[in-house]
Protein backbone atom coordinates (compact mmCIF):
# COMPACT_ATOMS: atom_id res chain seq x y z
CA UNK A 1 0.00 0.00 0.00
CA UNK A 2 1.32 3.44 -0.92
CA UNK A 3 1.44 5.43 2.31
CA UNK A 4 3.29 8.54 1.14
CA UNK A 5 3.13 9.94 -2.38
CA UNK A 6 5.14 12.93 -3.57
CA UNK A 7 4.70 14.44 -7.01
CA UNK A 8 6.77 17.11 -8.77
CA UNK A 9 8.00 18.53 -5.46
CA UNK A 10 10.21 21.60 -5.45
CA UNK A 11 11.55 23.34 -2.35
CA UNK A 12 13.57 26.54 -2.30
CA UNK A 13 15.96 28.32 0.04
CA UNK A 14 15.43 31.86 -1.17
CA UNK A 15 16.32 31.80 -4.86
CA UNK A 16 18.09 28.44 -4.59
CA UNK A 17 16.13 25.33 -5.59
CA UNK A 18 17.23 22.80 -2.99
CA UNK A 19 14.77 20.09 -4.11
CA UNK A 20 13.87 19.74 -7.78
CA UNK A 21 11.01 17.83 -9.41
CA UNK A 22 10.89 14.98 -6.88
CA UNK A 23 8.50 12.10 -7.57
CA UNK A 24 8.49 9.48 -4.83
CA UNK A 25 6.24 6.76 -3.43
CA UNK A 26 6.79 5.15 -0.03
CA UNK A 27 5.01 1.93 0.89
CA UNK A 28 3.67 1.11 4.35
CA UNK A 29 6.16 -0.73 6.54
CA UNK A 30 9.22 -0.27 4.36
CA UNK A 31 12.58 1.22 5.25
CA UNK A 32 13.59 3.81 2.65
CA UNK A 33 17.11 5.21 2.85
CA UNK A 34 18.02 8.55 1.30
CA UNK A 35 21.70 9.07 0.56
CA UNK A 36 23.71 11.80 -1.11
CA UNK A 37 26.52 14.25 -0.53
CA UNK A 38 26.21 17.34 1.65
CA UNK A 39 23.96 19.87 -0.05
CA UNK A 40 22.14 17.25 -2.13
CA UNK A 41 18.77 18.28 -0.69
CA UNK A 42 18.14 15.31 1.62
CA UNK A 43 17.37 17.22 4.81
CA UNK A 44 15.33 19.80 2.91
CA UNK A 45 13.21 16.99 1.45
CA UNK A 46 12.69 15.53 4.93
CA UNK A 47 11.66 18.89 6.37
CA UNK A 48 9.27 19.46 3.47
CA UNK A 49 7.61 16.09 4.13
CA UNK A 50 7.33 16.91 7.84
CA UNK A 51 5.93 20.39 7.18
CA UNK A 52 8.77 22.40 8.68
CA UNK A 53 9.76 23.79 5.27
CA UNK A 54 7.19 24.91 2.72
CA UNK A 55 7.24 23.54 -0.80
CA UNK A 56 7.10 25.98 -3.70
CA UNK A 57 5.58 23.42 -6.05
CA UNK A 58 4.15 19.92 -6.11
CA UNK A 59 2.05 17.77 -3.80
CA UNK A 60 2.47 15.49 -0.78
CA UNK A 61 -0.21 12.91 0.02
CA UNK A 62 -0.19 10.87 3.24
CA UNK A 63 -2.62 7.94 3.34
CA UNK A 64 -4.41 9.51 0.41
CA UNK A 65 -4.82 12.92 2.07
CA UNK A 66 -3.21 16.03 0.60
CA UNK A 67 -1.09 17.42 3.45
CA UNK A 68 0.81 20.03 1.47
CA UNK A 69 -0.87 22.95 3.23
CA UNK A 70 -0.89 21.45 6.73
CA UNK A 71 1.51 22.82 9.36
CA UNK A 72 4.00 20.46 10.98
CA UNK A 73 2.01 19.83 14.18
CA UNK A 74 -1.05 18.79 12.17
CA UNK A 75 1.06 16.29 10.24
CA UNK A 76 2.29 14.85 13.54
CA UNK A 77 -1.34 14.37 14.59
CA UNK A 78 -1.90 12.39 11.40
CA UNK A 79 1.07 10.12 12.18
CA UNK A 80 4.14 11.71 10.61
CA UNK A 81 7.08 12.43 12.97
CA UNK A 82 10.52 13.88 12.22
CA UNK A 83 13.74 13.36 14.15
CA UNK A 84 15.56 16.40 12.74
CA UNK A 85 19.22 16.79 11.96
CA UNK A 86 20.81 18.36 15.03
CA UNK A 87 18.12 16.85 17.34
CA UNK A 88 16.48 20.23 18.14
CA UNK A 89 15.57 19.39 21.74
CA UNK A 90 14.28 21.92 24.23
CA UNK A 91 17.62 22.56 25.96
CA UNK A 92 16.31 23.88 29.29
CA UNK A 93 13.82 21.05 29.66
CA UNK A 94 14.69 17.65 31.12
CA UNK A 95 14.75 14.40 29.19
CA UNK A 96 11.38 13.44 30.64
CA UNK A 97 9.88 16.85 29.86
CA UNK A 98 11.03 16.61 26.24
CA UNK A 99 9.37 13.21 25.98
CA UNK A 100 6.16 14.43 27.59
CA UNK A 101 5.97 17.23 25.00
CA UNK A 102 6.05 14.62 22.23
CA UNK A 103 3.35 12.59 23.92
CA UNK A 104 0.95 15.56 24.05
CA UNK A 105 -0.20 14.76 20.51
CA UNK A 106 -2.29 12.02 22.08
CA UNK A 107 -2.13 9.39 19.33
CA UNK A 108 -2.78 5.88 20.60
CA UNK A 109 -0.12 3.21 20.27
CA UNK A 110 2.58 1.15 21.93
CA UNK A 111 4.95 4.01 22.70
CA UNK A 112 4.83 6.11 25.84
CA UNK A 113 7.39 7.83 28.05
CA UNK A 114 8.16 4.72 30.11
CA UNK A 115 8.61 2.49 27.07
CA UNK A 116 11.23 4.93 25.77
CA UNK A 117 13.19 4.56 28.99
CA UNK A 118 12.95 0.78 28.57
CA UNK A 119 14.51 0.75 25.10
CA UNK A 120 17.01 3.54 25.82
CA UNK A 121 18.14 2.51 29.26
CA UNK A 122 21.06 4.94 29.05
CA UNK A 123 18.48 7.68 29.63
CA UNK A 124 17.10 6.30 32.88
CA UNK A 125 19.71 7.95 35.11
CA UNK A 126 19.43 11.13 33.03
CA UNK A 127 15.65 11.33 33.25
CA UNK A 128 15.71 14.63 35.17
CA UNK A 129 18.80 16.10 33.49
CA UNK A 130 18.38 19.09 31.21
CA UNK A 131 18.78 18.31 27.53
CA UNK A 132 21.63 20.80 27.17
CA UNK A 133 23.75 18.68 29.56
CA UNK A 134 23.35 15.42 27.62
CA UNK A 135 25.95 13.71 25.49
CA UNK A 136 25.38 13.47 21.73
CA UNK A 137 24.14 9.90 22.02
CA UNK A 138 21.78 10.77 24.87
CA UNK A 139 20.42 13.71 22.90
CA UNK A 140 19.83 11.53 19.84
CA UNK A 141 18.06 8.89 21.94
CA UNK A 142 15.86 11.60 23.47
CA UNK A 143 15.06 13.06 20.05
CA UNK A 144 14.07 9.64 18.73
CA UNK A 145 12.01 9.02 21.86
CA UNK A 146 10.22 12.34 21.50
CA UNK A 147 9.19 11.37 17.97
CA UNK A 148 8.16 7.85 18.95
CA UNK A 149 5.85 8.84 21.82
CA UNK A 150 3.66 10.51 19.19
CA UNK A 151 3.12 6.94 17.87
CA UNK A 152 3.82 7.77 14.22
CA UNK A 153 2.92 5.68 11.21
CA UNK A 154 5.96 7.13 9.45
CA UNK A 155 9.09 8.25 11.25
CA UNK A 156 11.62 10.44 9.44
CA UNK A 157 15.16 9.97 10.79
CA UNK A 158 17.50 12.67 9.52
CA UNK A 159 21.26 12.01 9.82
CA UNK A 160 20.75 9.41 12.52
CA UNK A 161 24.45 8.73 13.19
CA UNK A 162 25.90 12.20 12.59
CA UNK A 163 28.61 13.05 15.13
CA UNK A 164 28.17 9.88 17.18
CA UNK A 165 30.72 7.20 18.04
CA UNK A 166 30.26 3.74 16.44
CA UNK A 167 29.18 2.24 19.77
CA UNK A 168 26.50 4.89 20.28
CA UNK A 169 25.35 4.50 16.68
CA UNK A 170 24.90 0.76 17.30
CA UNK A 171 22.71 1.58 20.31
CA UNK A 172 20.64 4.05 18.29
CA UNK A 173 20.23 1.61 15.40
CA UNK A 174 19.08 -1.12 17.78
CA UNK A 175 15.66 0.53 17.77
CA UNK A 176 15.06 -0.15 14.04
CA UNK A 177 14.07 -3.84 14.38
CA UNK A 178 11.49 -2.84 16.99
CA UNK A 179 10.07 -0.24 14.62
CA UNK A 180 9.93 -2.76 11.78
CA UNK A 181 8.16 -5.26 14.02
CA UNK A 182 5.57 -2.59 14.79
CA UNK A 183 5.18 -2.02 11.01
CA UNK A 184 6.29 1.59 11.31
CA UNK A 185 7.43 3.04 8.01
CA UNK A 186 10.95 4.48 8.22
CA UNK A 187 12.52 7.12 6.00
CA UNK A 188 16.17 7.39 6.87
CA UNK A 189 18.84 9.89 5.82
CA UNK A 190 22.24 8.36 6.43
CA UNK A 191 25.83 8.90 5.28
CA UNK A 192 27.10 5.46 6.31
CA UNK A 193 26.52 3.26 3.24
CA UNK A 194 27.41 0.08 5.11
CA UNK A 195 24.54 0.61 7.52
CA UNK A 196 22.20 1.70 4.75
CA UNK A 197 22.83 -1.51 2.83
CA UNK A 198 22.08 -3.58 5.94
CA UNK A 199 18.86 -1.95 7.14
CA UNK A 200 17.02 -0.56 4.11
CA UNK A 201 14.54 -2.12 1.72
CA UNK A 202 14.98 0.59 -0.88
CA UNK A 203 17.48 3.37 -1.55
CA UNK A 204 17.29 6.68 -3.35
CA UNK A 205 20.35 8.79 -4.04
CA UNK A 206 20.01 12.55 -4.43
CA UNK A 207 22.33 14.89 -6.29
CA UNK A 208 21.81 18.64 -6.62
CA UNK A 209 18.21 18.34 -5.44
CA UNK A 210 17.18 15.52 -7.75
CA UNK A 211 16.79 11.76 -7.43
CA UNK A 212 19.49 10.27 -9.66
CA UNK A 213 19.29 6.66 -8.51
CA UNK A 214 16.41 4.64 -7.10
CA UNK A 215 15.93 0.95 -6.52
CA UNK A 216 15.55 -1.95 -4.15
CA UNK A 217 18.63 -2.34 -1.98
CA UNK A 218 19.04 -5.96 -3.08
CA UNK A 219 19.22 -4.84 -6.71
CA UNK A 220 21.84 -2.13 -6.23
CA UNK A 221 25.58 -2.46 -5.82
CA UNK A 222 27.77 -0.26 -3.68
CA UNK A 223 29.50 0.85 -6.88
CA UNK A 224 26.24 2.06 -8.42
CA UNK A 225 25.39 4.01 -5.28
CA UNK A 226 28.86 5.59 -5.04
CA UNK A 227 28.78 6.60 -8.71
CA UNK A 228 25.37 8.25 -8.25
CA UNK A 229 26.48 9.82 -4.95
CA UNK A 230 29.38 11.62 -6.62
CA UNK A 231 27.61 12.31 -9.90
CA UNK A 232 29.92 10.10 -11.97
CA UNK A 233 26.97 9.00 -14.11
CA UNK A 234 24.91 12.13 -13.73
CA UNK A 235 24.40 12.55 -17.47
CA UNK A 236 22.71 9.16 -17.70
CA UNK A 237 20.28 9.95 -14.86
CA UNK A 238 20.48 6.27 -13.93
CA UNK A 239 17.36 4.85 -12.28
CA UNK A 240 16.65 1.28 -11.25
CA UNK A 241 12.96 0.52 -11.02
CA UNK A 242 11.74 -1.12 -7.81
Amino acid sequence: MIQLQIKNLEVCHGLLKAVRSIDLEVHAGEVLAIVGANGAGKSTLMRAIAGSHSASQGSIHFNGQDIGDLPAHERVKLGLSLVPEGRRLFPKMTVQENLVVGAQIGRKGDWDVESIFEIFDNLVKRRHAKAETLSGGEQQATAIGRALVANPEIILLDELSLGLSPAIVDRVYSILPKLRAAKTTIILVEQDLSRVLKVSDRIICMLEGRIVLEGRTADLTREQIVEAYFGLKKSKNEKVQS
